[in-house]
């Protein structure tokens, strides 16, 4: 009686682990992949509360505020006064390296004054749809 195995069988063990495997890279890129989005979307919604932040502590200079204290230099963009540049460092707006870009708009009232986030865009798909980040409204005393 021989021992060991034969090419078949040796083939068939093969196929069998190189299906298992496949099976869990794939999990494990769905499950990692996942959790970035979870930490990208965390990151964006921090820097849109930051955001928030300085614009109701002033509401008509915060752009100029926020985008001193970050180093933001929008000169050769169009529609430069209605895009934030996002990058995936928590408290970073950059020009450079984005992945994410916010349009948002001015809504100005009798008394109050709102900041309205319209578009939230990621390499060309459209996010908004899916985050509610509500109405950020300052009114005035």
């Amino acid at each position: 009686m021989k021992k060991g195995f034969t090419l078949v069988e040796v083939l068939v063990a093969l196929a069998i682990m190189s299906v298992i495997g496949l099976t869990i890279t794939g999990l494990y890129a769905t499950i990692t992949s996942y959790a970035g989005r979870r930490n990208e979307m965390n990151n964006l919604k921090y820097t849109l509360h930051n955001i928030h932040e300085y614009y109701l502590a002033d509401p008509e200079n915060w752009e100029s505020n926020y985008f001193e204290l970050y180093e933001v230099d929008f000169s050769g963009l169009d529609y430069s006064d209605q895009i934030i540049y996002y990058n995936r460092d928590f408290n970073r707006v950059l020009f450079n390296e984005s992945k994410y870009v916010i349009h948002y708009e001015y809504s100005y009232q009798d008394n109050e004054a709102s900041l309205i986030i319209k578009k939230i865009i990621r390499e060309g798909v459209e996010l908004d749809k899916n985050i509610d980040f509500g109405n950020w409204i300052k009114r005035e005393p």
